[in-house]
């Protein structure tokens, strides 16, 4: 009996949730691929877009693009450190705020041959890792105290050390004359510490309701900034911090909204141009908005739409979005609600729509042509105007949450690439701090694709109907994805795995004698491996076979049998490599046939 060529068409995306048998038919894993029209194909790569050596010297949780009124690119990054802005010309600026001024008589004191400069200024409310800048000051022990200096200690309430760039040459001081000072914004937390209680650690580890060395859950979170724009004005606000503003002027700092509560967990401004504060003044479910005629105005009040309002489901509101006119949302750890604007005395009404279906963290949702979509601590919900509910084949892809790390899930980062309809999160796994993972949902192939790469927030700008998309990596470095086929000048390498496939039904053995590849934009030598079984419990497969496909290559000749296969393919240190696969053939025959 001679060979005969059998198509075997997969559905789009990956499923991780299913047994090898009921994984027939199916891609089971890839990384650095997408499906576009039903294809897989290989990702765009990316490029740095941020001048060489001008990184983000702290780590980046959020990002915002924005244009003001004279039409000129912002780009607003908020690190756990600083918050910076990138104009048009791709300069970093520094623009967080300065929350104390003075001047002081006298403050330093050097000791010999050292770099340690010990500083007295009363009251001085300063933490290590803190910024302080000095100008005015006269020499001490051989040595003038000026510029920005990073507190290393501090040692009481009015003193605090600072290290100098040359060591003193000699012990002196008090002394430095009249000397003028900034105090910057204190740093958050780079990362997330836990307590113990119930429901911490993995899902399904321990006995259901025990809890786990001691009541506290989260004892402290990440910083995240919250960024959005108020017209041309970008409004931000460190978590645990309060709300400020900026007006598109590099040689000015961020400045703190008069009136605004002062703290809170995250802001966002409505549809209707109201600025909300979650969490205000320590009120983890409370929220707060401004008098839209007023942005300073705080108050309610007969003339005022300011006012203040508790939500109930949840232990801390988490983040907030514009949806489409009228229209908002509010996550808490555990609820979704929305906030509808009403024109009566009321302003917002908040319904609660969903329980059980809270934001994992801060940065962990996109909103799309008016639908909010979600990592919640177990599924990717959605909200579609009849409720709550689990995005479509979530379940393919759930198994992730297993590896997902919870004391780091404060870090899961979401944006929308509009370009190919896909909402993209970037996740810690287990045992990393820091994402270096992630999951896509293709908006019209209803599917889902994973992989691994390393970025901590991610955005897109749009210029003259252009969209570019810009992800940040945990050093710094800002990349324009989308850009190149290389990952910054190197191969970008990727995988795509099937399922075990049924040949001829299953039924019988048969002998694969030849791989038929399908390729557009097939560029460099592509590896394929095939692994057969003879039954879906079989713990190792029956034949391992790899082989090279060339570019234009009719058929890759085969040695193989089975009654199912499993094929991988893959390409690796190629660079400006490519592929996009079409339908897929092999040649079968019974068991012992030839090719004819």
């Amino acid at each position: 009996m001679a060979t005969q060529k059998s198509k075997f068409p997969l559905p789009p995306g990956i499923v991780l949730s299913r047994t090898d048998y009921e994984a027939v038919g199916r891609y089971i894993a890839c990384d650095k691929i997408r499906f576009k029209d039903g294809s897989p194909e290989k990702i765009g790569g990316w490029e740095q877009w941020n001048e060489p050596g001008d990184e983000l010297p702290y780590t980046c949780r959020s990002m915002l693009c924005w244009q003001d009124n004279n039409y000129n690119q912002w780009h607003a990054f908020g690190t756990y450190h600083r918050i910076y802005v990138f104009g048009g010309d791709k300069v970093r600026t520094n623009i967080t705020p300065i929350i104390s001024t003075g001047s002081v008589s006298d403050p330093f004191t050097t000791t010999s041959g050292s770099k340690t400069v010990t500083v007295t200024i009363a009251s001085h409310g300063c933490v290590p890792g803190q910024s302080i800048f000095f100008d005015n000051a006269t020499a001490v022990g051989g040595i003038t105290i000026d510029g920005w200096y990073e507190i290393v200690t501090t040692p009481t309430a009015g003193t605090l050390t600072i290290t100098h760039s040359v060591a003193a040459s000699s012990s002196a001081g008090p002394g430095g004359g009249s000397v003028d000072y900034e105090i910057e914004l204190a740093p958050g937390r780079q990362t997330a510490t836990t307590g113990g209680g119930w429901g911490i650690g993995k899902w399904g580890i321990g006995t259901w309701g025990t809890t786990r060395a001691s009541s506290g859950g989260y004892v402290s979170y990440p910083r995240y900034w919250s960024l959005d724009n108020w017209g041309q004005y970008l409004y931000a606000m460190p978590s645990g911090g309060t709300l400020y503003k900026w007006l598109s002027n590099i040689s000015a700092r961020a400045v703190a909204v008069p009136n605004a509560p002062t703290t809170g967990n995250f802001m966002f401004v409505t549809s209707e141009r109201m600025p909300v504060v979650l969490g205000p003044d320590g009120d983890e479910m409370d929220l707060a908005w401004a008098d839209q005629a007023d942005n300073e105005n705080w108050t309610a009040g007969p003339d005022s739409t300011a006012n203040r309002r508790r939500l109930q489901t949840g232990s801390r509101l988490v983040a907030g979005a514009r949806m489409a006119a009228l229209l908002n949302c509010i996550w808490s750890d555990t609820a979704f609600y929305l906030m509808q604007y009403t024109p009566t005395n009321v302003i917002y009404t908040t319904p609660l729509k969903g329980k059980d279906c809270g934001l994992v963290g801060p940065g962990a949702f996109a909103v799309v042509d008016g639908i909010p979509y979600w990592m919640s601590p177990t599924d990717f919900m959605m909200y579609a105007g009849g409720g709550v509910q689990p995005m479509p084949n979530s379940n393919d892809v759930n198994p992730l949450f297993r590896t997902l790390d919870p004391t780091q899930a404060q870090k899961v980062v979401c944006f929308y690439n509009a370009d190919f309809r896909e909402i993209m999160w970037h996740y810690p796994s287990e045992g990393v701090s820091e994402p270096d993972s992630y999951v896509i949902f293709n908006l019209d192939l209803q599917c889902w694709y994973t992989g691994t790469m390393g970025r901590t927030c991610a955005g897109t700008k749009t210029l003259s109907g252009r969209n570019t998309v810009l992800m940040v990596t945990s050093t710094g470095v800002i990349y324009e994805h989308e850009s190149t086929l290389n990952a910054d000048e190197e191969a970008l390498d990727w995988t795509l795995r099937t399922g075990y496939i049924d040949l001829a039904d299953g039924n019988n053995s048969v002998n694969i004698d030849g791989y038929v590849p399908d390729m557009k934009r097939h560029v460099g030598v592509i590896d394929i491996t095939f692994n057969s079984k003879e039954f879906p419990a079989d713990t190792a497969p029956l034949h391992t076979e790899t082989e090279t496909i060339d570019e234009g290559q009719g058929i890759v000749d085969l040695r193989h049998f089975g009654r199912q296969v499993q094929f991988t393919l893959s390409q690796t240190g190629v660079i400006d490599g490519d592929f996009r696969l079409g339908a897929q053939r092999v040649e079968i025959g019974n068991s012992g046939t030839r090719r004819g």
